[in-house]
């Protein structure tokens, strides 16, 4: 969805799943969602008035398809995503970022890290967390894969390369 979703002109706002309904509930109504792709349990938990008025719920798996967009022809400050605080000192708030935001955070911290394309990143953190975010634009950004390749490596004797 994080790529998805902005290559299909859309806005991606991920919803972290542990939050309770309330905070779920606040999130689609500041960012005026339109579409929420989520799964059966999360459509469950939510009560009437908890969507925006217009707005769709369909499932994860109704989104699968063949289709392959063409190449992004989108304005590099064009709105991407907005990614929510945890709303520790109250509500949560959106951070607004554009498809250039994206892409130079990730292009900066792979830099930093120095992730190479023989890196494999284990991301345990949400998508909805920025630095979540990031670690898959990071990692992909660099050309590095991900770590279902480790145990692939180590049936083969290679060891894991992880550090």
């Amino acid at each position: 969805m994080p790529l998805a979703a902005p290559r299909a002109g859309l806005v991606h706002v991920p919803v972290n799943p542990v939050l309770k309904r309330a905070q779920a509930a606040h999130i689609l109504a500041d960012s005026g969602a339109r579409l929420l792709v989520t799964q059966a349990a999360r459509i469950a938990a939510l009560e009437r008035g908890d969507l925006p008025d217009g707005c769709t719920v369909v499932t994860e798996e109704e989104l699968v398809s063949d289709d392959v967009l063409p190449p992004s022809r989108a304005d590099t400050d064009a709105l991407a995503a907005i990614l929510y605080t945890s709303g520790s000192t109250g509500r949560p708030k959106g951070v607004m970022l554009s498809h250039a935001n994206l892409w130079l955070g990730a292009i900066s911290v792979a830099h930093y890290l120095q992730i190479s394309s023989e890196d494999r990143v284990l991301g345990v953190l949400p998508l909805s967390f920025d630095y979540g975010q990031n670690q898959l634009f990071s990692t992909w950004a660099a050309g590095a894969g991900d770590p279902a390749r480790l145990s692939d490596r180590a049936r083969r004797g290679e060891g894991s390369g992880a550090s």
